[in-house]
């Protein structure tokens, strides 16, 4: 009922608000525009980063929300083209095909290479509540 009697309250004061145009005017820029910078080659060193998925530490949080936003931010960072962004979610089944090759199961030519494993400059590793 009190959640009723708010979005009343509230869409009525919406109804009433004067809008105001703003009152500055452009003004021409020899700065490229924001669409402009990221489209510029970059040509400078690149940083290696990690991005792990972030860990949620909420009570009602699912890991899945982790997973994404460390794909987006993954995702962000290589479209800057500044930086070497290297997978480090499936890594533990990266080890798990190396050590299978290791064991002399499969074919020695067949198996995964031990001691490839880029390394990173930056490791990204965040936690959210």
């Amino acid at each position: 009922m009190n959640v009723a009697i708010l979005i009343v309250f509230l869409s009525s004061n919406f109804a009433q608000a004067q809008l105001i145009p703003p009152r500055t005017k452009n003004t021409p820029s020899s700065e490229p525009t924001i669409d402009q910078a990221q489209k510029e080659d970059y040509i400078g060193p690149k940083v290696r980063i990690a991005v792990t998925k972030f860990e949620d530490k909420s009570a009602r949080g699912s890991e899945a929300i982790g997973t994404g936003m460390a794909e987006m931010l993954a995702n962000a960072l290589f479209a800057t083209n500044r930086f070497i962004v290297l997978e480090r979610q499936p890594l533990n089944d990266v080890l798990r095909e190396q050590d299978l090759g290791a064991s002399g199961r499969i074919k020695t030519e067949m198996a995964a290479p031990i001691g490839e494993i880029e390394g990173a400059d930056l490791y990204d590793r965040r936690d959210y509540y």
